[in-house]
């Protein structure tokens, strides 16, 4: 059997962490305690005198939650971000800064005469401040989509540092520490690389990433609640100074919202949008399930159209059939590489689940390609991760007869 090196299995379910961190393991399910929130906040909070600098090192709380939000909160910032990126990348060349203005490259008007100076620059800012206010009111509108174990993780993080920071002048602070992880090491980010966050297929050119760049400046200038030192920094943002101001209301008027409700609330409006969410993923697949002792070979494989949310595996004959559950989310175990032996192929991976009756099963997927392999293994790890009962082992062979191909055990378990 292989050991599952998985680190999400040793986080969710508190395995073989040393003794000092076993109280950092999940109580529950409801995000209430888990193992990011403590290693992050209770530590950080208590060193931590200095205001500006609170969770912005690349300590390992900083890191963590950087990961954690990648994983929990993905399929979020593509919601959030997606439109606006669209939108971002359909522009040619943005510029505020007028060292940096390029009139003879930028095109002509409608009187075919080169743009000056200054018409590019209010041009720019038009642009910017239309990209900006459409993003700070989608967020805005974003807090019932935001996921529950988001919502939980800031939730704790809220209260802490206004603890650690009651005085009326750091009344900003607790919202700031909340934008640096929201602003600073996750939509800024995704919004200066969008290729990296899957928001798009490839990197912008040169001309036009500056648009992105700059954007994500002003995202968090509004992160940082526009203090003077961020004005005074880069004073050719200001022509984006009235929309930096409204977006900090919005800003902060959201987070009140986001750390605002209650757990059993939050948790039952997360059930119902998963139900109306879009697929994770989706694709053709070809499927083999095990039955009888007969020998398992490539022929053996069912092509169908899969679909994964986050509530089931589902199939369908074709794209546009009704899908027909396949395996419940909340059922896997594992999901695992099959080795190439056992079927002729190195692109079969398993998912290990149990049946309604509790038993346990295994679903044989075949993908074309190892690139597909990876992106539906990371997709379906991904959605399972906070799973009960996650396996720590797995057989990479199959069951064949009275004994598993990859160790000859005579036990199917």
């Amino acid at each position: 059997m292989a050991k599952r090196s998985s680190l999400y299995i040793r986080i969710v379910e508190g395995k073989n962490l040393p003794a000092k961190d076993m109280d950092l393991a999940p109580k529950d399910r409801n995000g209430a305690s888990d193992p990011f929130v403590r290693v992050r906040y209770k530590g950080r909070t208590q060193e931590t005198s200095e205001t500006n600098t609170l969770f912005r090192s690349n300590s390992l709380a900083s890191k963590s939650m950087e990961s954690f939000l990648k994983v929990a909160g993905m399929q979020y910032l593509h919601g959030v971000l997606g439109p606006i990126i669209n939108k971002v990348f359909e522009e040619k060349y943005v510029e505020l800064d007028p060292s940096k203005v390029e009139v003879k490259d930028v095109g002509c008007s409608g009187l075919h005469r080169p743009q000056t100076e200054a018409e590019v620059l209010e041009q720019s800012a038009q642009t910017l401040r239309a990209h900006l206010g459409a993003l700070l009111s989608a967020l805005s509108r974003s807090v019932r989509a935001c996921p529950a174990m988001v919502r939980a993780t800031f939730r704790q993080l809220f209260p802490r540092v206004r603890e650690r920071f009651p005085s009326a002048q750091h009344e900003n602070v607790p919202f700031i520490a909340v934008t640096s992880f929201l602003c600073l090491r996750f939509f800024s980010p995704a919004i200066m690389s969008p290729k990296l966050f899957h928001l798009r297929e490839r990197h912008a050119d040169a001309r036009t990433s500056r648009t992105p760049l700059l954007l994500a400046k002003a995202v968090q200038n509004v992160g940082n609640m526009d203090t003077p030192a961020c004005r005074a920094k880069e004073a050719w943002m200001e022509p984006l100074q009235p929309t930096v101001r409204q977006g900090v209301a919005q800003l902060k008027d959201f987070i009140t919202k986001l750390v605002d409700i209650e757990e059993k609330d939050e948790l039952d409006l997360q059930r119902t949008l998963s139900l109306q969410a879009p697929p994770v993923k989706e694709g053709p697949l070809f499927i083999h399930r095990t039955k009888g002792k007969g020998p398992l070979m490539s022929s053996s494989f069912k092509k169908l159209y899969f679909s994964l949310t986050t509530e089931a595996l589902s199939f369908a004959k074709t794209p546009s059939s009704k899908k027909s559950a396949l395996i419940k989310l909340a059922n896997i175990r594992a999901a695992e590489k099959v080795e190439e032996k056992s079927f002729g192929s190195s692109h079969v991976m398993q998912v290990i689940y149990t049946d309604d009756a509790g038993r346990p099963q295994t679903a044989y997927l075949q993908c074309k390609c190892v690139n597909e392999l990876n992106q539906w293994l990371s997709a379906l790890r991904k959605v399972s991760i906070n799973n009960t009962g996650l396996l720590g082992s797995y057989h990479p062979g199959v069951f064949r007869g009275d004994k598993w191909s990859c160790c000859h055990q005579k036990e199917k378990t």
